[in-house]
């Protein structure tokens, strides 16, 4: 490997440097890969149903109170004693109150229950699918996210058999597949003495009969207004614990629109627990993707995809889990770096790749286009593409391969493209991981600017490599470098292989195929 040989080190905010040797084509690392060829899929599944249970509970709340007032004021003649009338007309005006704010509580309710709703219906990709065990068709709903119709359904069958078994989960090895109940199970149940209160409400009721016919004075409006405001504070108590779980559902919809798992389904403690079970069932070949730490269960909500679908009161989310080979391998941008010969003529390197990777051990390679690249997944330590077709290094023909196995190849024509080009003008080309750009050129200027201080003029020759810091930015030729926000390894891979391209050409004048360098 040829390393960078420092000219200009008097300035921290930028630097230029050249290469000892002149290749003709530059190795850009890009980052460390797995690839990966198979997935295991943690299914979570949430009863909905229980929301439409929480609405008719807190109805039923209303009417048992707004009944419990009736009695009240209604079940004792209007020829009871001066002071029984004052409390019955006291204690309908307490109940009016009620009876308003209870209305209004419950309009809120529904409000909340309907923008859950609204995000649902928005979503709704239907698909029929015939339930054969209960002849009932069942319509099931593709909320967000792609999966096919029949894996879903094996979800729901499983799922189906599951709860009436009395099983809660499952895990399916030979399947690769974890069925769990969601957090949210659990999560938005309403605190049920707040809502099954009829023994307090019969209590309350003779304690209001008994307030209403006591001909004792101390026995004051307080106590009835107490009794019933107490009732008001109930029902507000439990409207706004309902409207914050239909925000957490919201928030979790609102993730899965993006293909994410939000935490509120289930916690990084509880999926930490559940990635080590599959650790367990997985071949020595295969690993998981992150690290078993609940630090690593923040970057694997981050990188697994999510599906939801939907089926009249379950709701199923159908997590994808990548499961990477243990082969590690290097990722290239391969780039031609042409070499100047004379009279604003050059010659480089084609690639005959886009992108390619090898094994940190040198045994295996593959070939990637940028369509692969785009697709693969970033980790905070590797990318994850899809698998491909590895080849061995020793028995490879490619110019790449061969350039990055061996310092030097005899017979380079065997193995590499070499063209030639011709420009009065330099080219830059930006490195994909770093605020760095290779160069090629005769003799140019590059004009420096950075924060806060005087603009700089260069000189470059040659080819070579041009880092800028965030606070700077270059203008050479027809060329502007602004660097970018990145946080990234001083120690960067970059491969240049030890060797100089002009030594396998004798005689400038006798060439006579030009090209340009990016065709």
């Amino acid at each position: 490997m040829c390393m960078m040989e420092s000219l200009i080190k008097t300035e921290p905010l930028y630097n230029i440097s050249y290469a000892k040797e002149s290749p003709g084509i530059y190795f850009d690392y890009i980052s460390d890969i797995h690839t990966t060829a198979a997935n295991w899929e943690i299914a979570i599944y949430s009863n909905v149903s229980i929301y439409q249970a929480h609405y008719l509970q807190i109805k039923n709340f209303q009417i048992e109170t707004l009944g419990l007032c009736n009695e009240a004021t209604e079940s004792f003649s209007n020829e009871c004693s001066f002071l029984c009338l004052k409390k019955k007309f006291y204690t309908s005006d307490i109940c009016s109150l009620f009876k308003t704010t209870s209305e209004k509580v419950l309009t809120e309710f529904e409000f909340e229950t309907n923008k859950l709703v609204q995000i649902v219906e928005e979503q709704d990709h239907s698909i029929h699918k015939r339930d054969v065990a209960n002849s009932i068709k069942e319509m099931i709903y593709t909320l967000f996210g792609s999966i096919k119709i029949d894996d879903v359904y094996k979800f729901y069958s499983n799922i189906r058999t599951m709860l009436k078994n009395g099983q809660k989960s499952q895990n399916l090895a030979e399947s690769k597949l974890i069925i769990t109940p969601a957090n949210t199970n659990d999560a938005i149940m309403i605190n049920k003495p707040s809502i099954d209160a009829t023994t307090e409400i019969q209590n309350n009721i003779r304690q209001i009969c008994r307030f209403i016919l006591s001909e004792r004075e101390e026995f004051s409006d307080e106590n009835i207004k107490i009794i019933l405001e107490n009732k008001i504070l109930n029902l507000k108590l439990i409207y706004n614990q309902y409207a914050l779980e239909i925000l957490k559902i919201i928030q979790i919809l609102h993730s899965a629109m993006f293909g994410k798992l939000h935490p509120l389904v289930i916690s990084s403690n509880q999926l930490l627990d559940k990635i080590k079970l599959i650790k367990l069932n997985l071949s020595p070949d295969l690993n998981i993707p992150v690290k078993l730490d609940v630090s690593g269960m923040s970057e694997l909500y981050r990188i697994m995809q999510t599906t939801i679908v939907k089926s009249n009161d379950l709701i199923i989310f159908i997590n994808t889990i990548p499961l990477v080979l243990s082969n590690m391998y290097k990722l290239y941008n391969v780039l031609p770096n042409p070499v100047y010969l004379e009279n604003n003529r050059f010659m480089f390197i084609q690639p005959r790749f886009k992108f390619i990777a090898i094994t940190i051990d040198q045994e295996y390679f593959i070939n990637l286009s940028e369509n692969d690249v785009s697709l693969c997944t970033d980790t905070n330590r590797f990318k994850i593409c899809k698998n491909r077709l590895a080849k061995r290094v020793v028995t490879s023909n490619e110019c790449e391969i061969n350039l990055i196995s061996y310092s030097d190849i005899t017979e380079l024509a065997d193995f590499c493209k070499i063209k030639y080009t011709s420009f009065k003008h330099g080219i830059f080309h930006k490195l994909m991981s770093s605020n760095s750009w290779i160069f090629t050129v005769t003799n140019q200027n590059v004009i420096l600017t950075c924060f806060n201080k005087d603009s700089i003029t260069e000189v470059l020759t040659g080819s070579g490599i041009l880092s800028l810091s965030e606070q700077c930015s270059a203008i050479s030729g027809g060329y502007r470098m602004i660097p970018f926000r990145t946080i990234y390894s001083e120690l960067k891979s970059d491969f240049i292989p030890t060797m100089n391209l002009t030594k396998y050409i004798h005689n400038v004048n006798t060439i006579k195929e030009y090209v340009s360098p990016n065709s």
